[in-house]
């Protein structure tokens, strides 16, 4: 059995068959909350997303559950789940734990370098540099995640490289839905040469590696609260107590 779910609102054409729904539910979902079709604080209406999906409630649920544990939404009781609010808290105690699990990662990662590895990070940084030459910010962030993303799989640890995955997708969360892009471009490329220069350097000094990569972390995380609290959007977040929103959303608004 294959369902054809059209998804005019959003763009999305898929096909989910019966083997794969929750797993296929779940992309769907991902993509619409951490590309903002689903905003902040917005409810989720279950029986409208069954209906557009073409799936049963207990997939959905499923699917929905999956989002939880990642981070993306919240379940109140009584209440029902929504796209989760964006904390700075939340921000800064992300970066905490990224920062201490990305350091272990570059550790075992310079143990493990070879210089075939050496060779694509080079070539993702220069992809990277050019879209910053070029203002393509998707690029750009494209070409950064791309870069951690093989940084942090040269660790050769897979539960490693499954959180800072987790962790590295809230955070791109946050940058998208603040529409926060340009300001660290130029820095972030001057360190990642730096720390390709360190890796590629069997000899080289693991804790100066390890600091390149927590000062680049949290500097890109203090600006992205610095643009937080000047865009005008500061409303939407609170160090405070979350709430929950009484805004509804779905597929069909």
């Amino acid at each position: 059995l294959t369902h054809n779910v059209r998804l005019l609102r959003f763009g999305f054409m898929l096909k989910i068959s019966s083997k794969t729904l929750v797993s296929e539910a779940t992309r769907v979902l991902e993509e619409m909350v951490l590309s903002g079709k689903l905003k902040v604080g917005a409810r989720l209406k279950e029986l409208e997303f069954e209906k557009e999906l073409g799936i049963s409630r207990t997939p959905l649920r499923e699917a929905l559950v999956i989002l939880e544990s990642q981070g993306l939404i919240v379940n109140y009781p009584h209440k029902g789940r929504f796209v989760k609010k964006i904390y700075i808290r939340e921000i800064e105690e992300v970066c905490e734990v990224r920062i201490a699990l990305e350091g272990l990662a570059v550790r075992l990662a310079h143990k493990h370098v070879k210089q075939k590895d050496i060779e694509d990070l080079k070539k993702i940084l220069d992809r990277m540099e050019q879209a910053m030459i070029s203002k393509n910010s998707t690029e750009f962030i494209d070409c950064h995640e791309q870069f951690h993303a093989t940084l942090i799989a040269l660790s050769g640890n897979s539960w490693l490289e499954r959180e800072l995955y987790k962790l590295r997708k809230l955070m791109r969360w946050h940058r998208f839905y603040y529409c926060y892009h340009e300001a660290n471009f130029s820095y972030s490329v001057q360190s990642h040469r730096l720390q390709l220069k360190m890796l590629s350097d069997p000899g080289g000094d693991e804790d100066e590696l390890v600091r390149i990569d927590e000062h680049t972390t949290r500097r890109g995380c203090e600006l992205l609260i610095q643009h937080i609290k000047s865009s005008g959007k500061a409303s939407d977040i609170t160090e405070g107590k979350e709430c929950e929103s009484d805004r509804e959303i779905t597929l069909t608004d």
